[in-house]
């Protein structure tokens, strides 16, 4: 939790507490306008309250100092310095860039050892994210050495913020670090979801690429499929499907979901009720279609959608050069769900599924 919420929280509980939830009273006490303190209190997008208005409100209501923060800092808060060694180039745009967030106090650039200094205070967990996410990822940033305060045996001076940082001239130089910083950034994030088995999306032109076809030649027990049939797909899905039919094993239980729309020609339906026959000769194949205005799913899914579930462990959301990848259980559940649900409204229509 935040600072700026655990004071919201502070100041919600002096009004219920102390003020019986009249606000015209507290905002009179405050010497602000009723206005100004729901901006304060709203649950939804709320003002911040800053150091300064903390201190000043601390002081109106006869509250001991730094109480609107109490709750902060026994949240396990710490101090933490860290210094940052570059290679090559004044590090401004990094001066800059640690500004936008709050929970550094304090950053500067310096002689000796290291180049730049940081104070922060945060959790450990926001540190965490601030260091391995942001500062290191920094083109220029060879080096971090971070020091932890003791909280039991420190003290501060009070200080106004300040801001104090030359402005530099733009070069072709800044803008390729600045894009080497965002792809950085970039593989970064990718690599997190692999860490943590989120979805991940495999482009064709990986250099290790992931292949479609291997992943359902290794298929144990089932694989269920929904796929668009139109004019511009039938020739392709009809050559596609039977070769990855014939490719695994013959055990497998297929179950083909085919989407289709209402302005299919009779051609075209015919070429699909021939095909549907094709695939169901083999006897672990079945196959149902369903107009793509009947199907449901949920509101992280509203439309028709290219999916393959391969043993209920890995599914695979299919786009034009890549597909997306899900093995965390609870993804592979959803995308069951949604298949289960349009699956019962092909095998009976004239049903109705919520």
């Amino acid at each position: 939790m935040t600072i700026e919420k655990i004071r919201q929280q502070y100041l919600k509980h002096i009004l219920e507490e102390e003020y019986d939830n009249n606000r015209a009273s507290l905002a009179k006490k405050l010497n602000i306008a009723p206005t100004t303190l729901n901006k304060y209190l709203s649950s939804g997008k709320y003002r911040p309250i800053s150091d300064r208005t903390a201190r000043q409100f601390e002081k109106k209501l006869n509250c001991t100092k730094n109480a609107f923060d109490y709750a902060y800092h026994r949240e396990s808060i710490n101090i933490y310095y860290v210094r940052v060694t570059f290679s090559g180039g004044h590090p401004h745009e990094f001066l800059c860039s640690l500004h936008r967030h709050s929970i550094v106090k304090e950053a500067s650039a310096q002689y000796g050892e290291s180049d730049i200094f940081i104070k922060i205070e945060a959790t450990e967990e926001e540190y965490q994210c601030l260091t391995f996410n942001n500062i290191r990822l920094f083109p220029g940033v060879i080096k971090t050495t971070t020091s932890q305060a003791l909280n039991t045996s420190r003290w501060q001076r009070s200080q106004a913020e300040y801001f104090q940082i030359a402005s530099e001239k733009q070069s072709p130089h800044k803008v390729v670090q600045r894009y080497i910083y965002s792809k950085r950034k970039e593989l970064y994030d990718e690599l997190q979801m692999l860490d943590k088995g989120n979805e991940i999306i495999v482009h064709s032109d990986d250099i290790n690429p992931l292949n479609y076809q291997e992943l359902l030649e290794n298929a144990d027990d089932n694989i269920k499929m929904s796929l668009f049939y139109n004019h511009r797909t039938q020739d392709r899905l009809e050559e596609e499907l039977l070769k990855y039919r014939a490719k695994t094993k013959p055990e497998i239980q297929y179950r083909i979901l085919l989407i289709t729309n209402e302005r299919i020609s009779s051609d075209l339906y015919q070429k699909l009720k021939n095909f549907t026959e094709k695939l169901e000769k083999d006897r672990n194949t079945k196959v149902y279609t369903i107009e793509e205005r009947d199907w449901t799913s949920d509101r992280l899914e509203r439309n028709g959608i290219t999916l393959t579930i391969v043993d209920d462990l890995v599914v695979s959301i299919l786009n034009r050069r890549s597909f997306t990848l899900g093995f965390k259980p609870e993804v592979v559940s959803r995308y069951n769900k949604i298949f289960a649900r349009n699956w019962k409204i092909a095998k009976y229509p004239t049903r109705f599924y919520k």
